[in-house]
């Protein structure tokens, strides 16, 4: 097996157990409540705090986005590579 399709794999079940990890679930929720308190106590006149609180509140799903993107890789190449020896033996 090439060593991209191994680190692929091997950053795919990495990913997968991060988003799976209860601690960052937590801290992920926690930061977008943060975000939500501070953005609601902003006063009129703080708008730019504001766009920028806003900003980081979509940042957090991104994130997350990223994260399956690296663990769907990992299942293709992980699948390829199981069809590639399927057809060998």
């Amino acid at each position: 097996m090439a060593d991209s399709n191994r680190r692929d794999i091997e950053r795919g079940r990495i990913a997968q157990d991060i988003l799976d990890n209860e601690i960052f679930q937590d801290a992920m929720e926690m930061l977008e409540d943060e975000y939500k308190k501070i953005w609601a106590a902003t006063k009129q006149e703080e708008s730019e705090q504001r766009e920028r609180l806003w900003m980081a509140m979509k940042l957090i799903p991104e994130f997350e986005r990223q994260l399956r993107i690296i663990v769907e890789k990992g299942i293709i190449k992980k699948n390829q590579i199981v069809k590639i020896k399927k057809n060998i033996a």
